[in-house]
C-alpha cells in the first residue's frame, strides 16, 4: 500500500508531472530538488508571457527531460535518428528557433544543477551557475549542445527551418561559451536547482532582474 501510494500522480502540468516520491526532495532540507519538481515550475513558467518575452528578446525554456535526451544523443557514438514521433521533434526545434535564448536546464547527475542559455542573437553559450566560475566540468553540456545541433540538423533535412533568428548559424556546439557569474551564490551542497530556477526566471540576457532574490 505504501509504494502504491508513493507512486500516485500528485502533479501534472500540460506534459509535467509530480509523482509523490519526487516531492520527498522538497520535504528534506539535505536533498537537491530533483528533474520532476523542476520541469513542474519550468513549466509554469512557460504560462507567463512577462518570462517569454524579456529586454533579451524571446525565450523558450526547456524542461529537463527534453535536456536529457539532448544530452543522450550529443554522446558518442553518434546517434541515428529514428523517432516514430518526428512531429513532436520537429515542434522541439521550431521552439528553439523562434526563440533569441534557449534555457537550457543541466545536470551533473547525482552532483549539480546549471543552467546554460543558448543566445542565437550573438552566437553565444551562458552559463549560470550557482557555483559561480569556478566549474570547470563541462562535459554535460558539450554533450547537450551537440544533441541540440544533431536535432536540428536532421529536421532540417525534412523541412524547411525559418532559421530568421539564428543569424549566426546552428552550430551551436562550437560556439563560445562565457560564465555570466563570476561569484559563488550557493554556500551549501544541495541548493543549486533552486538557484539556478531562480536564475532561468530572472536572467535579462544581460543581467538578473531587480525581482531575484
Amino acid at each position: 500500500m505504501k509504494g502504491k501510494k508513493e507512486k500516485s500522480l500528485l502533479v501534472r502540468i500540460d506534459d509535467a508531472w509530480v509523482i509523490r516520491d519526487d516531492m520527498d526532495c522538497l520535504l528534506n532540507g539535505d536533498v537537491q530538488v530533483n528533474g520532476a519538481v523542476i520541469s513542474a515550475y519550468i513549466q509554469l513558467m512557460r504560462h507567463e508571457e512577462h518570462l517569454l518575452h524579456r529586454e533579451g528578446g524571446d525565450v523558450y525554456l526547456e524542461n529537463t527531460f527534453i535536456t536529457q535526451l539532448l544530452h543522450r544523443d550529443g554522446e558518442p557514438p553518434a546517434t541515428t535518428w529514428n523517432y516514430s514521433r518526428n512531429d513532436m521533434v520537429e515542434t522541439w526545434v521550431q521552439n528553439y528557433l523562434k526563440a533569441d535564448m534557449v534555457f537550457l536546464p543541466i545536470n551533473i547527475v547525482k552532483f549539480h544543477w546549471y543552467v546554460a542559455i543558448v543566445n542565437a542573437s550573438i552566437g553565444e553559450i551562458h552559463v549560470l551557475d550557482s557555483f559561480g566560475d569556478q566549474m570547470s566540468n563541462f562535459q554535460d553540456l558539450e554533450y547537450t549542445l551537440i544533441g541540440m545541433e544533431r536535432m536540428i540538423k536532421h529536421v532540417a533535412e525534412h523541412i524547411q527551418l525559418d532559421r530568421q533568428k539564428w543569424k549566426h548559424g546552428i552550430e551551436v556546439s562550437s560556439w563560445p561559451t562565457k560564465h555570466m557569474i563570476t561569484k559563488r551564490a550557493q554556500t551549501d551542497g544541495v541548493s543549486c536547482g533552486l538557484w539556478m530556477l531562480n536564475y532561468m526566471e530572472y536572467w535579462t540576457g544581460t543581467t538578473l532582474s531587480g525581482a531575484m532574490t
